[in-house]
């Protein structure tokens, strides 16, 4: 589900709610950074039960023209 966004509308945060096929209590967290018409950054983090979360990758996607 959408977390947040930035009050510009570039950041986007999203939280899981539950995450197929991991054990309960896991937490996912992705960010999705519009930089450009041509460019988002996407970070995806993780957390076990009682931890903080992790980041697991991030990427940056470029519009090829």
């Amino acid at each position: 589900m959408m977390d947040s966004i930035s009050a510009d509308k570039k950041t986007v945060v999203f939280i899981s709610e539950s995450i197929e096929n991991i054990p309960g209590g896991y937490r996912a967290k992705e960010t999705n950074r519009f930089i450009s018409n041509d460019e988002i950054e996407e970070t995806f983090e993780i957390a076990g039960p009682n931890k903080d979360s992790a980041v697991y990758s991030k990427v940056k996607l470029v519009r090829q023209r």
